[in-house]
């Protein structure tokens, strides 16, 4: 393989999109508790901050598969390349993870538009907000670090 460029995209957009789902399924479960007018806090959703935990594992799994597979490649390659061949996958690895982070910011929106939510509420979305956000963008961070290692 000439350009293992896009090994490390794949990787990212199964990251991005899978872990998306994940926290979306998530947020779907905080706000059936807030409709139902459940007081909800970190330690409440501590149960299903756990089946998200393994659920992101599962989901990760294939990723970093492809992201060693892809440092393999990189490291078979003879000089570097240019950064014209690099950047479509750099570019669209950013596409994607803009993409995640709308759509976990709008079921975040969703959540907070539900009514007149405490601040412990507030705080438990918020927590899952930031946790969704980093795991997002583990994969895609890598994924451009790599690629970027290909210019040197």
């Amino acid at each position: 393989m000439s350009n293992p460029s896009f090994i490390f995209v794949i990787a990212s957009i199964i990251a991005v999109f899978g872990i998306t789902i994940c926290l979306k399924q998530l947020i779907s479960k905080v706000q059936v508790e807030l409709e139902k007018k459940n007081d909800i806090s970190t330690e409440t959703v501590q149960k299903e901050n756990s089946r998200f935990f393994i659920k992101v594992v599962l989901v990760e799994t294939i990723p970093i598969l492809l992201v060693v597979y892809g440092f393999n490649q990189i490291a078979s390659i003879e000089g570097t390349k240019e950064l014209s061949e690099l950047l479509p996958a750099i570019i669209l690895i950013i596409i994607t993870f803009i993409v995640g982070l709308f759509m976990i910011l709008m079921a975040r929106q969703q959540t907070l538009s539900i009514g007149d939510l405490t601040a412990n509420a507030k705080g438990a979305v918020n927590t899952i907000l930031f946790i969704g956000i980093s795991l997002i963008g583990a994969i895609p961070i890598l994924s451009i670090v790599a690629i970027l290692m290909m210019l040197a």
